[in-house]
């Protein structure tokens, strides 16, 4: 019998936006994909199961989100906002309550925190970049409790997640740029314990060897500290002679690339005569920039609806198999990124 999750399969969506169709809710799915979608329902027959009485089953829970930084972050544009909110939507489409914890949990001795997210209050939880080897998921996959992670792929493949590919999208982002004819391609990195910032370094690294492209200390850092060092360590790199200085700069988040961008017109240079500029995520501030700056946008509401959708199964079908979904960016090009 056809399921929303195998009409999804064959239409290269997510459960949700089936569900999105076959109610008829306007403006959540292109034309496009409602009539892919409405064509795979008519040849696969289809047909909703009748709804099970209210005894039968729980509609309603409460889904938990950790976000693992204070709550005063969160009011902030960026990541962190948009995955929220995107999560926050795909809650209210599905109809289920949510509870939100913006404080520091997420770091602080997880035998604490499981008494605060395991009390009852949720029934499960969608945890949000939680740091390399974080105690508390561990804690919690260990404990049983329903868990999807997002924007971080776990410690162990039996962890149910929603990525992006972060090597593939940077490999792609140095393809990019060797497109547009650089050779001397820089990076600018970020906290050690951030995996899609070792992910995105990692991925950097790959495609300048495919292309053959040297990396040296002088193009590259792999990891930082803070965005104040990184904006002081731009700085120093200006006095480099110029055949040392990189050509285009590939920055692994958008928060990164804001201080790079200042620290290159605050000292005098132009974006992109001077040097061209990549960032990462799509954050507001990007396209506000003089000139607008090149990113790569993550799928937010498509990782919003895919975190949900696992989560409500992982809570209502605890023996079934983790779901590992990796998802694609879009390139945003704007005026940072010169050609050669």
């Amino acid at each position: 019998m056809p399921t929303i999750r195998l009409v999804a399969k064959a239409c290269n969506v997510s459960p949700m936006t089936v569900s999105h169709v076959l109610n008829g809710k306007v403006g959540e799915v292109s034309e496009e994909t409602r009539e892919r979608v409405l064509r795979v329902v008519r040849e696969m027959g289809y047909r909703p199961a009748a709804r099970k009485h209210p005894s039968e089953e729980r509609k309603i829970l409460t889904l938990g989100i950790v976000a693992g930084i204070q709550g005063d972050t969160l009011m902030l544009p960026g990541y962190y906002t948009e995955i929220l909110i995107s999560l926050l939507r795909a809650a209210d489409h599905v109809e289920q309550n949510v509870t939100l914890f913006t404080n520091s949990l997420l770091h602080t001795d997880p035998a604490r925190s499981l008494r605060v997210y395991c009390d009852g209050r949720c029934d499960g939880l969608v945890v949000i970049a939680p740091p390399i080897g974080s105690l508390l998921v561990k804690a919690l996959e260990e404990r049983g409790f329903p868990i999807v992670i997002v924007g971080d792929t776990g410690d162990s493949d039996l962890t149910s997640c929603v990525d992006l590919d972060n090597r593939a999208e940077a490999y792609g982002i140095v393809e990019y740029l060797v497109r547009k004819g650089h050779r001397r391609i820089g990076y600018r990195g970020g906290a050690e314990w951030v995996r899609s910032a070792n992910e995105r370094y990692e991925g950097y690294l790959e495609a300048m060897r495919a292309y053959d492209l040297e990396v040296t200390p002088d193009l590259c850092v792999p990891h930082s500290g803070s965005e104040r060092l990184l904006y002081a360590e731009e700085v120093e790199r200006l006095h480099l002679p110029r055949e040392r200085r990189a050509t285009a700069l590939f920055c692994w988040n958008d928060t990164a690339c804001g201080y790079i961008v200042r620290a290159l017109q605050e000292n005098g240079r132009c974006i992109p005569r001077d040097v061209s500029v990549v960032g990462f995520d799509d954050h507001p501030e990007m396209s506000a920039l003089d000139p607008p700056v090149t990113t790569m946008r993550q799928p937010y509401a498509e990782i919003g609806e895919s975190a949900i959708d696992i989560l409500m199964e992982r809570i209502r079908q605890p023996l079934s198999p983790p779901r590992r979904e990796f998802l694609k960016a879009s390139l945003i090009e704007r005026g940072s990124v010169a050609s050669l």
